[in-house]
């Protein structure tokens, strides 16, 4: 069974998503099968930006494709790019291949632009995928229509051949800002390289074209010698097979892990490893990973990024020693283990984040929230917001993200007035305020980039030196971790 992702504008009201079994190509259920489906939050929430749901799907036998349909929720709030999951589980008479979707849901309601920037992105797909969504964006919305006509182009991938090919325009209406097209590809059985066709966009009508080509990428599925393995956006699970592999997974793309049961070294865009057996050592990459060893002694290495190493015991079973750059920590169910350059360790209880240094996440979620309620949050608090911001990615999407979840639609000059006061320490005079609430009218700033700011100011950074450098406690609740 496998479930797809899906990319959505938020004035479209529902996100409709599709479980098949044997994936694009279909199988019928012999026998009656019935698997449970549940809503997950992660940068969207339940309430916020759409409405949770849960249940049970049923396939009778001969059938092979199921549709659930969630509705989102179009508020009028200035919202970054958001997900949330959609999670099958406890499968009868069938089995999960790809158990979770990722639902996206486009920025919406930032200020209008005159001429917003179009952009199209590229895609990497298995030829057996049976289709490859090209998404296309508005950099902000527009007060007016927008079109764009767009058509493929033949690349060493060929139309009637590889893919069919299609062409059309695509309409924004006011307010909106992203749209998909959907190629369909052609699973032929012929062994074949790695091959690619091209999506262009033209004729654009109020918008400017920024990035106007974008390439499908075609992993072969034919040569069984290199299997191609991708479950889209989301957050998926792999098991190193015994074979060679290509993974599909594209960046942003969500935390991926492959559980190995030798020393292995994380390909590009897989965020995690976990070890098994006998396996040695687990190797990050550039991105932040996720890294697990067995209940031997291990060696992990987070390389860049803001690393975490994960142990089966709880914090006060552990003994610790070392700093971020090589440290040692001892369980009794995890054996010693080497880690290099990990800023987060994660027990059964709690996380014990170090990146609290300025320029960490969790040292910026402290800072900010800090800002906006003059004191420092408890781990459940910070757990939140660091979460966030590991996927959101930008300060600025974080302080977003802060406002409209406290203070939704919160009027300038209340927000000026109330971080004047939480920062400065006194009410803020007539003067100052008419001159910050006129940066944010003139678009010097926005909501979010003044909190920003204002976050990182010294009044508000000196208030908070004690965490530097220190290991503090998250909450795990906001850390959901398969595999």
């Amino acid at each position: 069974m496998y479930v797809r992702d899906v990319v959505v504008d938020e004035k479209a009201g529902t996100a409709t998503i599709s479980v098949r079994l044997g994936d694009f190509q279909g199988q019928a259920a012999g026998a009656t099968a019935t698997v449970q489906y549940t809503t997950r939050d992660a940068t969207a929430i339940a309430g916020q930006d759409y409405t949770a749901i849960s249940g049970t799907l049923v396939f009778a036998p001969g059938e092979s494709v199921k549709t659930v349909v969630v509705d989102l929720q179009d508020d009028a709030l200035r919202e970054p790019l958001e997900r949330f999951d959609f999670v099958l589980s406890q499968p009868v008479g069938l089995l999960l291949a790809d158990g979770i979707a990722v639902i996206e849901i486009g920025a919406s309601d930032g200020t209008p632009a005159a001429q917003p920037r179009l952009s199209v992105t590229d895609v990497t797909v298995s030829e057996a995928a049976g289709y490859a969504d090209f998404v296309v964006s508005l950099h902000a919305p527009s007060s007016s229509l927008v079109t764009v006509n767009y058509a493929n182009v033949n690349g060493s991938a060929t139309n009637n051949a590889d893919y069919r090919y299609v062409d059309g325009t695509l309409t924004f209406a006011p307010g909106e800002t992203t749209k998909t097209v959907r190629v369909e590809l052609i699973d032929n059985l012929a062994t074949e390289t790695t091959e690619t066709f091209d999506l262009t966009l033209r004729s654009a009508t109020a918008a400017t074209l920024a990035d106007a080509q974008a390439t499908a990428t075609v992993i072969d599925n034919d040569d069984t010698e290199l299997m191609p393995l991708g479950y889209g956006r989301s957050n998926d699970i792999y098991d190193l097979p015994a074979t060679a592999v290509t993974f599909i997974e594209a960046p942003d793309g969500g935390l991926d892990i492959v559980r190995s049961s030798i020393s292995y070294t994380a390909p590009a865009h897989i965020e995690g490893v976990f070890l098994s057996g006998s396996a040695a050592s687990a190797t990050g990459n550039e991105l932040a990973n996720v890294l697990r060893g067995t209940a031997g002694n291990n060696t992990l290495s987070g390389l860049g990024g803001i690393d975490t190493a994960v142990f089966l015991a709880t914090s006060g079973q552990a003994t610790r020693s070392g700093t971020i750059d090589t440290a040692t920590v001892s369980t009794p169910l995890d054996g010693t283990d080497t880690l290099l350059s990990i800023e987060r360790l994660r027990f059964a209880d709690v996380i014990l984040a170090s990146d609290t240094m300025p320029g960490g996440n969790t040292y910026l979620a402290y800072a900010m929230f800090n800002a906006g309620f003059n004191r420092g949050p408890d781990a459940a608090e910070l757990g939140q917001w660091t979460a966030q911001l590991d996927m959101l990615g930008k300060g600025g999407d974080l302080a977003q993200a802060m406002i409209n979840y406290y203070a939704p639609g919160v009027p300038n000059d209340v927000l000026v007035a109330h971080l004047w006061s939480t920062v400065v320490g006194t009410p803020i005079g007539s003067e100052e305020l008419a001159t910050y609430v006129g940066l944010i009218e003139n678009g010097t700033y926005t909501q979010a980039s003044l909190l920003e700011l204002v976050a990182t100011l010294e009044l508000n950074t000196a208030e908070i030196t004690g965490i530097v450098g220190q290991a503090v406690a998250l909450d795990l609740s906001s850390f959901p971790l398969a595999g």
